[in-house]
């Protein structure tokens, strides 16, 4: 026994040895996929999809110029607030995507280690990815969001197809190529030995069902752009005080309400479903996993009530682009719950037995 003990220790120190460095390999190839697909994004947002009065980081600070140019601030900054306020938003989404390419790159460092350390172990490449898969993410949706907010915020917006089909599928291509063998890759940790911590739930279902949730955020936030100029004319009446239609008639506020509540509903939708909840190891055991669900439910709330109490009090048709909207998110919010038992668990379920054995009667209840 003590030297068959012998002959198989060297062969598991092997296997082990294997894991690691298969899953170092793997943190380093999806580290270095996310740092190409940041430089993609940044150059692919340089050059502004959406665009208002200008384009791209040639023409986005031009609003900026009326402060020299003109007289007093206070009444540049009112005269002009919507196109301030978009130069503003394109500028921090420059400086966010460079913070978090920034960071990345420094992560580079830990994500090529191949020494072992007395603290992280042999994790430090995992670990970097990590950093670098939050960095991504937070640039893919730093750059999503605030191109809805720029489309909503402008009267004479345009877009170019290109541009967008590119930033969108590059985007989702790094995404959920990478979101996947991110959450396959294992870590280790040491207990008198080495063990690895592998994932216990399927990822298909997990691919589904964020493709999914990626597919119903992209029709609502669709249908919310193309009739989004109630909120530009809304705020454009606040900052020149031309707000008289609305004090004198409250419930005309009812839709100007109900489109800023569906744009933080898309927002955070847009920040979940581009997010890596859905590929996280302990499936559905994460924290913050029914939060989709709940955001489609009440985005169906919002959009079909605003819509019939306008129809009703105001004796007018139904919202076509709302009522899209409810139905998507009607849709989203059925599928969430017809999918909310996945992913299941890899592990054998131990109250399942051999059909045979349980006629046979040799299974004995415990």
């Amino acid at each position: 026994m003590a030297k068959l003990a012998q002959k198989k220790a060297p062969k598991k120190h092997l296997h082990i040895k294997h894991c690691i460095k298969k899953m170092q390999c793997r943190a380093k190839w999806v580290g270095t996929l996310y740092v190409i697909a940041m430089v993609a994004l940044f150059g692919l947002a340089c050059l502004q999809p959406v665009f208002g009065d200008g384009a791209g980081v040639f023409a986005f600070w031009k609003p900026f110029t009326l402060f020299t140019t003109e007289g007093d601030f206070i009444s540049v900054l009112v005269n002009n607030a919507l196109s301030i306020a978009t130069a503003v938003l394109y500028a921090v989404m420059l400086l966010v995507l460079l913070i978090n390419l920034v960071g990345a790159l420094c992560s580079m460092g830990w994500l090529f280690k191949k020494k072992a350390s007395k603290l992280y172990g042999f994790n430090r490449n995992m670990y970097a990815m990590d950093d670098i898969e939050k960095a991504y993410n937070s640039t893919f949706k730093t750059v999503v969001v605030i191109n809805v907010l720029i489309a909503v915020l402008s009267f004479d917006i345009a877009f170019s197809l290109l541009l967008i089909g590119a930033t969108v599928g590059v985007g989702l291509f790094f995404h959920f190529l990478c979101g996947t063998l991110a959450g396959n890759t294992s870590l280790f940790t040491v207990d008198g030995e080495i063990i690895e911590e592998k994932r216990n739930v399927g990822t298909f279902s997990a691919f589904v069902r964020n493709f999914l949730q990626v597919l119903a955020t992209a029709g609502i936030v669709y249908f919310f752009v193309k009739s989004s100029g109630e909120i530009a004319s809304f705020l454009l009446a606040l900052t020149n005080g031309g707000m008289s239609t609305y004090t004198s008639e409250p419930l005309s506020l009812v839709l100007p309400a109900a489109r800023l509540a569906i744009l933080i509903l898309s927002i955070l939708m847009i920040c979940y479903a581009l997010g890596t909840t859905e590929f996280e190891p302990s499936g559905r055991e994460t924290a913050g996993r029914k939060t989709f669900k709940r955001l489609s439910f009440i985005t169906f709330l919002v959009s079909f009530g605003a819509t019939v109490f306008l129809s009703i009090y105001y004796k007018i048709p139904l919202d076509g682009a709302l009522m899209s909207i409810a139905g998507i998110s009607l849709v989203a919010f059925v599928l969430e719950i017809c999918v909310r038992k996945f992913p299941k668990s890899k592990d054998k379920n131990p109250d399942e037995v051999d059909a045979n054995k349980y006629l046979d009667g040799s299974v004995k209840d415990e």
